[in-house]
């Protein structure tokens, strides 16, 4: 009986938890003009284990080209493996190649594979 309330206040507390990040990222959606806007949305997001959600705000900071950081990296490659390839996969080649991300090129190898391109 104790494991199953230790483990139901566990799910409450990091259900909690979750709902406060969304808020976060709602609170800068609304509020900031930064250009880094979009990729610290994708960061909370991520963080409130709602990756694919995640991967529109990632997708847009990528189209915008503002900035590219090693902490966004990581957040692309977090991505990719949690969501797979196909999340990326409607982003032009010149947006996949501008990067200097592994991650990125990745992705950019597959869809000229596939599509059969040099």
């Amino acid at each position: 009986m104790k494991m199953k309330t230790a483990l139901t206040l566990t799910f409450i507390f990091l259900s909690l938890n979750s709902q406060a990040l969304v808020k976060k990222a709602a609170k800068i959606y609304e509020k900031s003009n930064d250009k880094n806007k979009n990729a610290y949305i994708a960061q909370e997001l991520y963080k409130s284990r709602y990756y694919f959600s995640s991967v529109v705000f990632a997708k847009e900071h990528l189209v915008e080209g503002q900035t590219f950081s090693k902490e966004f990296e990581d957040l692309l490659e977090e991505l990719v493996l949690k969501t797979g390839t196909m999340s990326f996969y409607g982003l032009k080649d010149k947006v996949l190649a501008k990067y200097p991300s592994p991650s990125l090129s990745f992705i950019l190898g597959l869809r000229r594979f596939n599509y059969k391109r040099p």
